[in-house]
């Protein structure tokens, strides 16, 4: 458990920093603007909301016109940290994904591949946890390479 926010905040930053290292500046679409230390409320801006209590950390997301959008709750950092790598390593895989299309290949080849490679760069642990979760969406939707490799035209 972390002794205080500045201390939680600064993990946090360096996570994202590790990943903004990996990408070129074409793809680089990491920043903390949105993300706010401090406990949410529902009138509040929309953003996510991380903070952390005696009872372990929590991630809350406020949507456009106010309102919880999503409240999750962990028990470990490492688990908040998986998280917000997995949404911000997605944004960036398919930006990546979307200018490295091949044609005739499931463009989520390369899109997972590239989520991976980053989950990796922070943490080996979140790189393996990340194949799984892929691994789990591919056991329910299946690359398919004739419909979705032949979208480029």
């Amino acid at each position: 458990m972390h002794n205080n926010m500045m201390e939680f905040e600064k993990d946090i930053r360096e996570m994202f920093e590790i990943i903004n290292e990996e990408v070129d500046e074409v793809y680089r679409n990491i920043s903390l603007n949105g993300i706010y230390f401090r406990k949410s409320n529902s009138n509040g801006m929309s953003g996510k909301y991380v903070f952390f209590n005696d009872k372990g950390y929590y991630l809350d997301t406020v949507g456009d016109r106010g309102g919880f959008y999503e409240q999750k709750y962990f028990k470990t950092f490492e688990e908040l940290s998986f998280d917000l790598c997995w949404d911000f390593c997605s944004v960036i895989s398919t930006k990546y994904a979307s200018k490295n299309r091949v044609r005739g290949q499931d463009w989520r080849r390369i899109m997972f591949a590239k989520r991976v490679q980053l989950l990796a760069k922070v943490d080996e642990q979140f790189g393996r946890a990340g194949q799984e979760k892929i691994n789990e969406i591919l056991q329910e939707n299946p690359y398919d390479d004739v419909l979705l490799g032949d979208i480029l035209k």
